[in-house]
């Protein structure tokens, strides 16, 4: 797993509001990490599926078709030693 100070991470997000999801984009991407998103947690499963390491991953609660919290504990914490975050916009 990247050390938190390496650049070289996959970071990914699943956040459904635009404007969250591209200010950490620009953030992520100018500082040189490799940043992956999702709008849904079906589009989530589907990287998850597809992506080997994720080093960091930032997630919403309140997704249209789900929550982060179910996805990580379903499909990232019994495969992955990822790193989370759980966002929550009120």
């Amino acid at each position: 797993m990247a050390d938190f100070n390496e650049v070289d991470m996959n970071i990914l997000l699943v956040e459904d509001n635009p404007i969250i999801s591209k200010g950490l984009k620009y953030s992520f991407e100018q500082n040189g990490f490799h940043f992956i998103y999702a709008s849904k947690v079906e589009e989530a499963k589907k990287i998850l599926q597809e992506t080997k390491e994720i080093d960091l991953a930032i997630l919403d609660i309140g997704l249209p078709d789900g929550d982060g919290l179910e996805l990580f504990e379903r499909y990232m914490k019994p495969i992955r030693n990822s790193k989370f975050i759980l966002n929550c916009e009120g």
